[in-house]
């Protein structure tokens, strides 16, 4: 990632196909869907800035460039295939500038995907946002972006032919509802030792709306909505649940509006409805997100680009070693 740039958003998951055999294409799946995601941004009914034939897109499947007549879009990509363990390595950067007619700044987004297929029907995803300012711009630069899940995150997550996973557990697009009878699951899921990806529950407080629905102090929904890809929000409306979570488990139950951040290997964070009233239910999401979401040091094993250019270099001297 560029020095001037700004982290906007980062997720790490598995792909798996539900269904299909050795024949089955993973990786031209996702092109297809960074395929559908550019074109459906970019491409307009009296105008095609991206030529949309699967033909064409091909191409960037196995290690190519495709882009725009003045570059506006920009996306290159690297491909690599280890014939002795038949594992496949892809990488793509899809690069796309924006220059409003307003004065301010033109601004770059960047973003960085990574494919790492271990066997025919499942493979490592990674991904990164990113977006900069034109360095040495002087006057105002665009407003600073709402926090939001990426659409092409949203397309995969909800391909049904695909099961997306952090370690073992799904990935959802949406908050979770818990019942009564369901804690002790939760518990079950929350300390396994294997597991990789934040929990979060949220609990309501004890007043209603005027359709008899509880008042949450931060909206499970919403906070899911930024947080989709990398953690799972969950929730409950039911009083039985938050009584049986008291009884069974004391110092992980939450109640009165409260936030509990269930985090891998025993690492739990607790927020009462005085912290949530005192910096605002939206500052603290933006707390949340950028911990999870927007901080660069999380993506340490991150494969993108350049990982996949050295894991070429390295296989090539590899191949001419052998050779000799």
């Amino acid at each position: 990632m560029d020095k001037n740039s700004i982290l906007f958003y980062k997720a790490q998951f598995t792909v798996t196909a539900i269904a299909g055999d050795d024949t089955y294409d993973l990786l031209w799946q996702i092109v297809q869907h960074i395929r559908g995601w550019i074109i459906h941004k970019w491409n307009k009914k009296d105008q095609n800035v991206l030529r949309p034939e699967f033909s064409y897109w091909s191409k960037l499947k196995h290690g190519g460039k495709i882009y725009t007549d003045n570059n506006v879009v920009f996306i290159e990509s690297e491909y690599l295939r280890d014939e002795e363990t038949g594992e496949i390595d892809w990488a793509c950067r899809i690069v796309e500038n924006f220059e409003l007619k307003d004065g301010t700044s033109p601004r770059q987004w960047v973003t960085d995907i990574g494919f790492e297929q271990g066997t025919y029907n499942s493979a490592r995803i990674s991904y990164v946002v990113s977006y900069s300012n034109r360095a040495q711009f002087i006057g105002p630069y665009q407003p600073t972006p709402s926090p939001s899940v990426p659409n092409l995150i949203y397309r995969i997550l909800s391909d049904g032919s695909l099961k997306c996973s952090i370690g073992n557990d799904p990935i959802g697009t949406t908050a979770l509802e818990l019942k009564v009878g369901n804690w002790l699951d939760f518990m079950q899921r929350v300390n396994d030792d294997q597991r990789i990806m934040p929990f979060f529950f949220i609990s309501p407080t004890s007043q209603f709306h005027q359709d008899g629905s509880p008042v949450f102090l931060i909206d499970p929904q919403k906070l899911q909505s930024i947080l989709s890809g990398t953690a799972q929000v969950y929730y409950t409306t039911d009083s039985e649940l938050l009584e049986e979570a008291l009884y069974l488990n004391p110092d992980y139950a939450c109640y009165d509006g409260a936030f509990h951040m269930y985090l891998p290997r025993g690492r739990h964070r607790w927020f009462g409805a005085e912290d949530i009233e005192t910096y605002g239910a939206d500052q603290m999401m933006l707390f949340i997100r950028h911990a999870f979401v927007e901080n660069v040091n999380y993506f340490d094993d991150y494969f993108l680009m350049e990982e996949c250019r050295q894991k070429k270099l390295l296989l090539d001297n590899r191949l001419r070693m052998d050779e000799l």
